[in-house]
């Protein structure tokens, strides 16, 4: 099944990002016909300074001779939309409310 990411570093720690990220909510895709999405997936992986948010998607392609045609124009839109939802993240971990609430979601306030 193939699967597309994107990441972006947040300077927070991993908790405080993972109940901001939640607070944003899921993305909301453009996704073409064969295309079928699985649940998304997020990582939260702490660095020096705060949280590498990864959110990953897999999807299966249905027929599957579809799948040699579409897959880079596939994963390079995706990957788009997936990059377009983590910068609402960003934007919102420069807001001081989001991010005191996010807080206080995450047990640190």
């Amino acid at each position: 099944m193939p699967q597309v990411s994107a990441d972006v570093h947040v300077p927070l720690p991993p908790p405080v990002a993972r109940a901001l990220a939640g607070s944003v909510g899921e993305p909301t895709l453009r996704l073409a016909p064969h295309l079928t999405p699985e649940p998304f997936t997020w990582r939260f992986d702490a660095e020096d300074d705060g949280t590498l948010v990864v959110l990953t998607l897999a999807y299966a392609v249905d027929p599957g001779w579809v799948r040699s045609i579409t897959h880079e124009v596939t994963q390079w839109s995706l990957a788009k939309q997936l990059r377009a939802h983590l910068a609402t993240v960003v934007e919102a971990a420069g807001d001081p409310e989001r991010v005191a609430r996010a807080r206080a979601g995450a047990g640190e306030g």
